[in-house]
Protein backbone atom coordinates (compact mmCIF):
# COMPACT_ATOMS: atom_id res chain seq x y z
CA UNK A 1 0.00 0.00 0.00
CA UNK A 2 1.32 3.54 -0.84
CA UNK A 3 0.24 6.07 1.53
CA UNK A 4 0.25 9.62 1.27
CA UNK A 5 2.92 12.11 2.44
CA UNK A 6 1.64 15.34 3.02
CA UNK A 7 1.89 16.87 2.81
CA UNK A 8 0.12 15.86 1.99
CA UNK A 9 1.63 16.50 1.77
CA UNK A 10 1.23 17.05 0.90
CA UNK A 11 3.02 16.93 0.82
CA UNK A 12 4.95 17.16 1.48
CA UNK A 13 7.45 19.54 -1.67
CA UNK A 14 10.59 19.55 -1.15
CA UNK A 15 16.93 20.02 -3.30
CA UNK A 16 20.32 20.89 -4.00
CA UNK A 17 29.31 21.97 -4.22
CA UNK A 18 29.63 22.63 -0.91
CA UNK A 19 28.43 22.35 2.72
CA UNK A 20 28.99 25.75 3.17
CA UNK A 21 25.42 27.24 4.08
CA UNK A 22 24.47 31.22 3.68
CA UNK A 23 22.88 32.57 6.91
CA UNK A 24 19.35 30.99 7.45
CA UNK A 25 16.76 32.81 5.61
CA UNK A 26 13.50 34.85 7.07
CA UNK A 27 11.99 33.88 3.38
CA UNK A 28 12.34 32.23 0.57
CA UNK A 29 14.36 34.90 -1.64
CA UNK A 30 12.21 35.98 -4.81
CA UNK A 31 15.51 37.86 -6.48
CA UNK A 32 15.40 38.60 -10.72
CA UNK A 33 16.88 35.64 -11.60
CA UNK A 34 16.57 33.13 -9.02
CA UNK A 35 16.97 29.65 -10.78
CA UNK A 36 14.25 28.89 -7.81
CA UNK A 37 11.86 31.43 -8.59
CA UNK A 38 9.62 28.80 -10.33
CA UNK A 39 10.08 26.39 -7.32
CA UNK A 40 8.86 29.39 -4.81
CA UNK A 41 5.73 30.23 -6.48
CA UNK A 42 4.26 26.59 -6.27
CA UNK A 43 6.18 25.89 -3.02
CA UNK A 44 6.27 29.64 -1.04
CA UNK A 45 8.32 29.06 2.37
CA UNK A 46 8.83 31.67 4.99
CA UNK A 47 9.82 31.38 8.20
CA UNK A 48 6.96 31.25 10.94
CA UNK A 49 4.31 29.85 7.94
CA UNK A 50 2.04 27.67 9.72
CA UNK A 51 -0.35 26.03 7.38
CA UNK A 52 -3.36 23.53 8.64
CA UNK A 53 -5.20 20.34 7.55
CA UNK A 54 -8.03 18.46 8.24
CA UNK A 55 -8.37 15.15 7.18
CA UNK A 56 -11.50 13.18 6.97
CA UNK A 57 -12.94 10.07 5.43
CA UNK A 58 -13.63 6.41 6.60
CA UNK A 59 -11.80 2.92 7.45
CA UNK A 60 -12.80 -0.50 7.47
CA UNK A 61 -12.53 -2.58 11.21
CA UNK A 62 -13.17 -5.81 12.24
CA UNK A 63 -13.46 -9.21 10.15
CA UNK A 64 -15.71 -11.63 8.54
CA UNK A 65 -19.49 -10.43 9.73
CA UNK A 66 -17.91 -7.86 12.35
CA UNK A 67 -16.27 -6.11 9.89
CA UNK A 68 -17.85 -2.38 10.07
CA UNK A 69 -16.30 1.19 8.87
CA UNK A 70 -15.66 3.69 10.87
CA UNK A 71 -14.73 7.52 10.46
CA UNK A 72 -11.34 8.97 9.82
CA UNK A 73 -10.65 12.42 11.26
CA UNK A 74 -7.72 15.12 12.48
CA UNK A 75 -5.71 17.68 12.00
CA UNK A 76 -2.22 19.06 12.41
CA UNK A 77 -0.09 21.94 11.73
CA UNK A 78 3.10 22.30 9.58
CA UNK A 79 5.27 25.24 10.71
CA UNK A 80 7.91 26.53 9.00
CA UNK A 81 11.15 26.36 11.43
CA UNK A 82 13.97 27.21 9.55
CA UNK A 83 15.08 27.88 5.69
CA UNK A 84 18.82 27.38 4.50
CA UNK A 85 20.25 28.01 1.65
CA UNK A 86 22.71 26.74 -0.16
CA UNK A 87 24.71 28.54 -2.84
CA UNK A 88 22.35 30.17 -5.53
CA UNK A 89 20.46 26.52 -6.35
CA UNK A 90 19.07 25.23 -3.26
CA UNK A 91 17.29 25.18 -0.01
CA UNK A 92 16.60 23.25 2.82
CA UNK A 93 13.16 24.09 4.61
CA UNK A 94 12.88 22.53 7.79
CA UNK A 95 9.31 21.77 9.27
CA UNK A 96 7.62 20.86 12.58
CA UNK A 97 4.27 19.01 12.03
CA UNK A 98 2.19 18.82 15.40
CA UNK A 99 -1.67 17.00 15.59
CA UNK A 100 -3.77 14.31 15.37
CA UNK A 101 -4.20 12.38 12.93
CA UNK A 102 -5.50 8.62 11.80
CA UNK A 103 -3.81 8.44 8.46
CA UNK A 104 -0.63 7.80 8.06
CA UNK A 105 1.81 11.24 7.20
CA UNK A 106 4.99 11.46 5.68
CA UNK A 107 8.19 11.23 8.21
CA UNK A 108 5.37 10.19 11.08
CA UNK A 109 5.73 7.17 13.59
CA UNK A 110 3.79 4.34 12.29
CA UNK A 111 0.68 3.59 14.48
CA UNK A 112 0.56 6.27 16.20
CA UNK A 113 -2.09 9.36 15.93
CA UNK A 114 0.11 12.00 17.58
CA UNK A 115 1.72 13.88 15.29
CA UNK A 116 5.20 15.30 16.59
CA UNK A 117 7.30 15.08 13.57
CA UNK A 118 9.94 17.26 11.91
CA UNK A 119 10.95 17.13 8.02
CA UNK A 120 12.57 18.79 5.18
CA UNK A 121 11.72 19.84 1.56
CA UNK A 122 14.78 19.93 -0.34
CA UNK A 123 14.34 22.33 -3.02
CA UNK A 124 15.82 22.40 -6.52
CA UNK A 125 15.13 24.59 -9.73
CA UNK A 126 14.10 21.06 -11.07
CA UNK A 127 12.95 19.00 -8.39
CA UNK A 128 11.41 18.71 -5.14
CA UNK A 129 11.97 16.55 -2.75
CA UNK A 130 10.58 15.44 0.92
CA UNK A 131 13.32 14.28 3.71
CA UNK A 132 12.97 12.90 7.00
CA UNK A 133 16.63 13.69 8.35
CA UNK A 134 18.46 16.66 8.36
CA UNK A 135 22.04 14.67 6.55
CA UNK A 136 20.13 13.11 4.04
CA UNK A 137 18.71 16.55 3.21
CA UNK A 138 21.68 17.64 2.71
CA UNK A 139 22.99 15.11 1.11
CA UNK A 140 20.05 15.28 -1.87
CA UNK A 141 20.79 18.83 -1.97
CA UNK A 142 24.60 18.12 -2.65
CA UNK A 143 23.46 15.57 -5.41
CA UNK A 144 21.00 18.19 -6.79
CA UNK A 145 23.77 20.66 -7.30
CA UNK A 146 26.00 17.91 -9.32
CA UNK A 147 23.39 16.40 -11.25
CA UNK A 148 20.50 19.41 -11.62
CA UNK A 149 18.51 16.73 -13.74
CA UNK A 150 18.80 14.27 -11.29
CA UNK A 151 15.16 14.27 -10.36
CA UNK A 152 12.78 12.19 -7.85
CA UNK A 153 13.51 8.46 -7.64
CA UNK A 154 10.77 5.78 -7.25
CA UNK A 155 11.66 5.41 -3.55
CA UNK A 156 11.32 8.97 -3.04
CA UNK A 157 8.83 11.50 -1.83
CA UNK A 158 8.76 14.77 -4.35
CA UNK A 159 7.83 16.54 -7.35
CA UNK A 160 9.67 17.51 -10.63
CA UNK A 161 9.23 21.04 -12.18
CA UNK A 162 7.81 22.46 -14.39
CA UNK A 163 4.42 21.04 -14.05
CA UNK A 164 2.86 19.90 -17.05
CA UNK A 165 0.28 17.78 -18.28
CA UNK A 166 1.65 14.59 -18.80
CA UNK A 167 4.43 14.58 -16.82
CA UNK A 168 5.78 11.57 -14.76
CA UNK A 169 8.14 10.99 -12.54
CA UNK A 170 9.14 8.61 -9.73
CA UNK A 171 9.48 5.20 -11.91
CA UNK A 172 11.79 2.11 -10.99
CA UNK A 173 14.32 3.00 -14.13
CA UNK A 174 15.18 -0.68 -14.29
CA UNK A 175 11.10 -1.48 -14.60
CA UNK A 176 10.08 -1.94 -18.52
CA UNK A 177 7.57 1.37 -19.33
CA UNK A 178 4.17 0.76 -18.74
CA UNK A 179 1.36 2.24 -21.12
CA UNK A 180 -1.07 2.00 -18.22
CA UNK A 181 0.67 4.99 -16.43
CA UNK A 182 0.42 3.38 -13.16
CA UNK A 183 3.54 2.75 -10.21
CA UNK A 184 4.65 6.24 -11.52
CA UNK A 185 3.62 10.37 -10.80
CA UNK A 186 1.52 11.18 -13.62
CA UNK A 187 -0.37 15.32 -14.18
CA UNK A 188 -3.30 15.17 -14.98
CA UNK A 189 -4.89 18.45 -15.64
CA UNK A 190 -4.05 22.37 -14.79
CA UNK A 191 -7.31 23.00 -13.00
CA UNK A 192 -8.76 25.11 -10.00
CA UNK A 193 -9.57 23.96 -6.66
CA UNK A 194 -11.60 24.79 -3.67
CA UNK A 195 -10.27 23.71 -0.19
CA UNK A 196 -11.34 25.61 3.19
CA UNK A 197 -8.13 27.90 2.71
CA UNK A 198 -9.93 29.56 -0.47
CA UNK A 199 -10.18 28.99 -3.95
CA UNK A 200 -7.12 28.27 -5.92
CA UNK A 201 -7.02 28.84 -9.94
CA UNK A 202 -3.81 27.67 -10.70
CA UNK A 203 -3.50 24.14 -9.41
CA UNK A 204 -2.42 21.35 -10.93
CA UNK A 205 -3.67 17.47 -9.88
CA UNK A 206 -1.19 14.67 -10.25
CA UNK A 207 -2.06 10.87 -9.22
CA UNK A 208 -0.20 7.62 -8.17
CA UNK A 209 -2.15 4.83 -9.11
CA UNK A 210 -1.28 1.00 -8.16
CA UNK A 211 -3.34 -2.42 -8.02
CA UNK A 212 -4.37 -1.56 -4.60
CA UNK A 213 -4.97 2.19 -3.97
CA UNK A 214 -4.78 5.23 -5.33
CA UNK A 215 -3.34 8.39 -4.38
CA UNK A 216 -4.21 12.31 -5.66
CA UNK A 217 -2.85 15.45 -4.89
CA UNK A 218 -3.59 19.06 -5.88
CA UNK A 219 -0.16 21.61 -5.96
CA UNK A 220 -1.73 24.74 -6.33
CA UNK A 221 0.33 28.34 -7.08
CA UNK A 222 0.41 30.16 -3.75
CA UNK A 223 -0.18 27.24 -1.47
CA UNK A 224 1.86 24.15 -2.03
CA UNK A 225 -0.16 20.83 -0.70
CA UNK A 226 -3.61 21.94 -0.88
CA UNK A 227 -5.60 18.72 -1.07
CA UNK A 228 -4.48 15.16 -0.90
CA UNK A 229 -6.83 12.14 -1.33
CA UNK A 230 -5.88 8.23 -0.68
CA UNK A 231 -8.27 5.30 -1.86
CA UNK A 232 -8.10 1.57 -1.56
CA UNK A 233 -9.66 -0.71 -3.62
CA UNK A 234 -9.53 -3.68 -1.10
CA UNK A 235 -10.37 -2.92 2.13
CA UNK A 236 -12.27 0.23 2.94
CA UNK A 237 -9.55 3.15 3.34
CA UNK A 238 -10.30 6.24 2.23
CA UNK A 239 -9.46 9.95 3.55
CA UNK A 240 -9.15 13.54 2.57
CA UNK A 241 -6.74 15.81 4.06
CA UNK A 242 -7.59 19.96 2.81
CA UNK A 243 -5.75 22.79 3.40
CA UNK A 244 -7.80 24.80 6.03
CA UNK A 245 -5.43 28.25 6.17
CA UNK A 246 -2.14 29.17 5.95
CA UNK A 247 -0.88 32.21 7.77
CA UNK A 248 2.22 34.24 7.66
CA UNK A 249 4.38 35.68 10.24
CA UNK A 250 3.42 39.07 11.78
CA UNK A 251 0.16 39.75 9.90
CA UNK A 252 -3.09 38.57 10.49
CA UNK A 253 -4.24 37.91 6.51
CA UNK A 254 -3.45 34.74 4.77
CA UNK A 255 -0.91 34.65 2.87
CA UNK A 256 -2.58 33.36 0.48
CA UNK A 257 -5.00 35.87 -0.57
CA UNK A 258 -2.48 36.83 -3.88
CA UNK A 259 -3.65 32.89 -5.07
CA UNK A 260 -7.04 32.68 -4.18
CA UNK A 261 -10.44 34.30 -5.08
CA UNK A 262 -12.47 34.03 -2.16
Amino acid sequence: MRCLCVCLLLVSLFAAVTCQLHAQQTASPAKEGDPLSLVHRYFPFHVGDRLTYRLTGEREVGSGEQAHTVPMSGGYTETVVAIERIRRTAELVEIERNGKSDAYANCDSEGSSQLETRFWYVLSPRAVIVSCEREEAMQLALELNESPSRGVREDEDGYILPFKVGLTWGTDPGEPKRADQMYRWLVLERTGLTVPAGKFPNCYEMTYRTLPDDEERWVCEGAGLAMDDYEHHGTTLEYRIELVSAVAPKSPASRLRQHTNR
